[in-house]
């Protein structure tokens, strides 16, 4: 998932989903409520016994020398990949290389769909101090 990654990027109105993110696809799904979110997934998560890993990836340089916690590789990528601004839900399923469905329910009441374009053109934050 594409996350915004920084407090400092949102104070400074930097939010804006890089062009290359588009060969990924056309859409995308904007959650308007991440904990609630969050929430939703943790919860689905207990009630199938299943356990998760869950971050921002980290992006490093590919000529320095790097080492990575025990089981914390899963978070990390080299930094050409840093427009990916990942987040990262990672879940053990055992069930290695097949898909996993993980029914949260519906999504609708927050979440908007819309394009990386019309999200970089009209996606804004404003202070709720003002």
């Amino acid at each position: 998932m594409w996350s915004i990654s920084s407090e400092n990027d949102i104070l400074r109105g930097n939010i804006h989903i890089d062009e290359e993110n588009k060969k990924f696809g056309k859409y995308l799904v904007v959650i308007t409520s991440p904990k609630i979110f969050l929430e939703r997934i943790t919860s689905a998560l207990k009630d199938n016994g299943l356990s998760s890993q869950i971050g921002l990836v980290e992006y490093y340089d590919e000529n320095t020398s790097v080492s990575f916690e025990e089981n914390k590789e899963i978070f990390h990528k080299v930094s050409n990949f840093s427009y990916q601004q990942e987040y990262r839900i990672v879940v053990n399923t055992n069930s290695y290389n097949r898909p996993y469905i993980l029914n949260i329910g519906n999504l609708e009441d927050i979440s908007i769909i819309l394009t990386i374009d019309e999200f970089n053109q009209n996606i804004f934050f404003k202070s709720l101090e003002n």
